[in-house]
């Protein structure tokens, strides 16, 4: 998949406002139309965090942090701005079929509420969750 760069939106429900960031600190935003979040870093694209959404349920299917990125934690910082997004909405439950998203509830039970189903559902009993926050 390709992400281009593109102007920030408004910021809406959890997600903090990018105009009141300063530089070196990475923001997140819900695009919609992309059906992804967004990790940007000084105007770049950091990651993304692909979903599809259906009445009640948001489905996470792929999350990626670009080659520039990784290893500074960008992918933690995603999930968890989109998780806080999530629970802000009040109106989703989360499926986590990305391997990274599941093992990022696996890491956070403070998110776990959020899950449609019990967390056993979405990890894999032969595969350790990934010992860091960058996705696989």
């Amino acid at each position: 998949m390709t992400y281009g760069e593109r102007k920030p939106d408004p910021p809406r429900s959890g997600l903090p406002d990018p105009a009141t960031r300063p530089a070196g600190v990475p923001w997140v935003r819900d695009f919609a139309p992309g059906k992804h979040y967004e990790i940007i870093l000084d105007g770049r694209l950091a990651g993304v965090a692909v979903y599809e959404r259906r009445p009640g349920r948001i489905t996470f299917t792929h999350t990626e942090v670009l080659a520039d990125f990784k290893g500074q934690g960008m992918a933690d910082r995603l999930a968890t701005a989109a998780m806080d997004d999530v629970r802000a909405r009040g109106d989703e439950k989360v499926i986590p079929r990305c391997p990274f998203m599941a093992s990022f509830f696996g890491r956070h039970p403070e998110y776990q509420d959020l899950l449609a189903g019990p967390m056993s559902a979405y990890l894999k009993p032969d595969a350790p969750a990934p010992t860091t926050d960058e996705p696989r």
